[in-house]
């Protein structure tokens, strides 16, 4: 008996993966973009998506495109190479990912 309580429990917080539609939980994309001025611009930087393996884009002008994400909010941060000196507003930042959607943002970098 207990144990679904537990499982409608993660169903409501949407850790099971569990959905009304019999086709799966309800997904979009995310698109990160990269932007970067100013000097001594590192090559790569390390993405983070919350759910997700870290990636490497570029930096000054990079796009990483995740596979179908569940809806819901995610934590998105950049990395800079230790030893440079760049900042970008905003970062780590929470991004929506609506239903059937491509949801984007953008890092625009500064180096100095």
């Amino acid at each position: 008996m207990k144990a679904r309580y537990v499982v409608f429990a993660l169903c409501l917080a949407g850790l099971a993966g569990c959905s009304s539609d019999p086709n799966g939980p309800a997904l979009g994309t995310l698109v990160v973009e990269t932007e970067a001025s100013g000097e001594n611009i590192p090559v790569f930087s390390t993405l983070t998506i919350e759910g997700l393996a870290p990636a490497q884009i570029l930096t000054e002008d990079g796009t990483e495109t995740t596979q179908p994400l569940p809806v819901g909010d995610r934590e998105v941060s950049l990395a800079y190479p230790e030893g440079s000196n760049c900042q970008a507003p905003d970062n780590p930042r929470t991004v929506e990912i609506r239903e059937g959607e491509v949801n984007m943002t953008l890092f625009q970098t500064i180096c100095s």
